[in-house]
C-alpha cells in the first residue's frame, strides 16, 4: 500500500485534517470490503454511527448514496454520503458535504499473510469556530473513534 500521507487532499478539501488507521484481519480483502462498504452493518463496527437510512443491505457503489446519524467529536448530525470510487476488494471512497464541515473516507484493503491489510483515512475539514479545533481535538476525538472501529473490525469473525 501507498503511503497514504503522500496522497493528495482530495479536491475541496484545502486545509483539511488526515487521520489515518491501520489494522491486520483475519479475512480475505473481498470479505472485508463487502462488510465494511455495507453501510447498514456500519453500527456493528464504528462507535460514531448512531443510524443508517435509504441504504440497501449490501456494499454500496459507485454513485450510490445513503443517510448517516452520527455522533461524533461531541456533536450530532447526519450526513448524506455518496460513493465517488469502489474496486471491489481494494478500494472505497465516500464523500459527505454538511453545514458542519466536509470529509472524504477512503477505505484500501490489501492482502495479507494470515488475511488482509486494511486502512482506513479520513480527510475533514470543520466549518465555523470548530475549524479552530481540528489540527488538534476535534482530530484527538475522531482518531479515538476511529482506532475504536478498527479494533471492533478485529473482535468481529468475519
Amino acid at each position: 500500500m501507498q503511503n497514504p500521507f503522500s496522497a493528495p487532499v482530495p479536491p475541496g478539501l484545502r486545509g483539511a485534517t488526515r487521520i489515518v488507521h491501520r489494522a491486520d484481519l483475519a479475512c480475505t480483502p473481498h470479505t472485508l470490503f463487502d462488510f465494511v462498504t455495507n453501510a447498514s452493518q456500519w453500527h456493528r463496527w464504528h462507535p460514531a454511527t448512531h443510524a443508517v437510512r435509504n441504504v440497501p443491505d449490501r456494499p454500496l457503489v459507485k454513485g450510490e448514496q445513503m443517510v448517516e446519524h452520527i455522533k461524533a467529536a461531541h456533536r450530532s448530525f447526519e450526513a448524506t454520503w455518496t460513493v465517488i470510487d469502489c474496486d471491489p476488494g481494494r478500494l472505497w471512497r465516500i464523500t459527505t458535504a454538511t453545514p458542519l464541515g466536509a470529509s472524504v473516507l477512503t477505505y484500501r484493503m490489501a492482502p495479507a499473510p494470515g488475511g488482509c491489510h486494511f486502512e482506513r483515512t479520513c480527510d475533514f475539514r470543520s466549518e465555523g469556530a470548530w475549524a479552530l479545533l481540528d489540527g488538534n481535538l476535534t482530530r484527538w476525538m475522531l482518531a479515538r473513534q476511529a482506532a475504536q472501529a478498527l479494533r471492533n473490525l478485529q473482535q468481529l469473525s468475519l
